[in-house]
């Protein structure tokens, strides 16, 4: 397929300009220049026009935008993320961004795009030419062997750019997105390198029938629990008659780090990784600092014990459209294949629907596990796609599926 004609950036001049005239800023650049914007390097100036480069929905000061530039925009570059702005050729104004995440230990690129929201009608214009310039580079240039983009399903303009350069559908989360009043779906786009494919083989787009029905779940949701026999642990927040959800803390550390040293089982996609307490100790031991938090964990307890057997929770929660990514963990092989896993699982959908006001979720676990996948599957999740190379293991590629789960979905499934 031929490169759209916006990738392709003007000769630079001999002799940059002296001056800081409007529409001087791309003079000189020699790449990520298209027809009507270009994309540069975020700069301190940056911090009066945030409502054009930040993610959030809310509104920033500048010197609130001024003390994230400063602080947040260099750990983020360590870590392999890189935020370019873009600016209209014409003026050198700010008209959105692209967040480009390369992960440290693997040569992929995963990136999302915002536009200013003045003027409306030009958002999906400067998103499609911001994909134009961005891909053929990601994926000539810095040869990243996989090439993804969160994208907008109901910007059917940037969806047509995405597919122009390539870019093919890796997954759907119905629903995902609330804009304009409306939701619409998160669909990611994909493009694997072409040299890597032809060496191992494509294994075809992450979605192959789109819109498939969800099906009844094997082990939805009680609608009505017995009352247990067993007393509630301190600080429970929802439980069920075996199990209790609560807050980590710092005090479960020792148990999670001990379990990794245990762990039987090595089809997880990346191997077994033993880990120190330490870790598990600052991510938990600050947990709920936050009013308005980003993520949300527990510990599973049993009753009849008090016994941590694992640990699940909300992550990436997205306030505005209503959305978590679900996640859970059993510690030990002997809690395992008991229903243990999907009963807390449940105990965290009820937190997520019914507490929280939650419209959907969603998880993702590699290929090669299946039986994660199975367990997604029998609580009510709808595969949603896939998307490939992620990262490595076992001496090939991994891949990932995707699922989702609507909260009416689950409520109407449950017994």
């Amino acid at each position: 397929m031929s490169r759209p004609a916006a990738t392709v950036a003007p000769e630079p001049h001999a002799t940059p300009p002296t001056d800081n005239a409007p529409g001087s800023g791309s003079v000189g650049q020699t790449f990520l220049v298209g027809d009507r914007i270009y994309l540069r390097p975020i700069r301190a100036d940056d911090a009066s026009r945030s409502v054009a480069w930040r993610e959030s929905p809310f509104p920033a000061s500048a010197k609130v935008a001024e003390k994230f530039l400063e602080e947040e925009v260099p750990k983020e570059a360590e870590k392999g993320v890189l935020r370019l702005v873009a600016c209209r050729r014409s003026d050198d104004v700010p008209v959105g961004s692209a967040i480009v995440d390369f992960r440290e230990d693997w040569p992929t690129a995963y990136g999302r795009l915002r536009a200013a929201p003045w003027p409306p009608e030009t958002a999906s214009a400067v998103k499609a030419e911001m994909l134009g310039l961005l891909v053929p580079w990601l994926v000539d240039e810095r040869s990243a062997i996989s090439v993804a983009f969160d994208l907008d399903g109901g910007e059917p303009a940037v969806v047509a750019a995405a597919e122009a350069t390539g870019l093919r559908p890796a997954f759907r989360i119905r629903e995902a997105i609330w804009r304009s009043g409306a939701r619409h779906d998160w669909v990611a786009y994909q493009k694997l390198h072409p040299a890597w494919l032809g060496r191992l083989g494509d294994p075809g787009p992450g979605i192959l029938v789109g819109d498939d029905p969800p099906t009844a779940p094997r082990s939805p949701a009680p609608r009505h629990r017995p009352e247990s026999r067993f007393p509630l642990p301190p600080n429970t927040v929802v439980a069920s008659d075996r199990l209790a959800l609560r807050p980590l803390g710092s005090g479960d550390a020792d148990t999670a780090a001990r379990a990794t040293t245990q762990e039987t089982e090595d089809s997880f996609g990346e191997g077994r990784i033993p880990e120190s307490p330490l870790l598990f100790a600052k991510w938990w031991g600050n947990h709920g600092e936050q009013a308005t938090p980003d993520e949300v964990r527990f510990a599973i307890v049993l009753r009849a014990t008090e016994e941590t057997i694992g640990d699940n929770g909300l992550f990436n929660i997205d306030w505005i459209g209503k959305t978590a990514e679900t996640g859970s963990f059993i510690f030990r092989p002997q809690h395992r294949g008991a229903g243990l896993g999907t009963e807390a699982k449940h105990l965290l959908l009820e937190y997520a629907f019914e507490r929280l006001g939650l419209f959907a979720v969603w998880s993702w676990v590699t290929t090669a596990n299946t039986r994660s996948a199975a367990a997604l599957r029998k609580q009510g999740y709808r595969d949603a796609g896939r998307i490939d190379w992620v990262s490595v293991g076992r001496g090939e590629f991994q891949s990932a599926f995707l699922f989702d789960l609507q909260a009416e979905e689950w409520r109407a499934a449950r017994r």
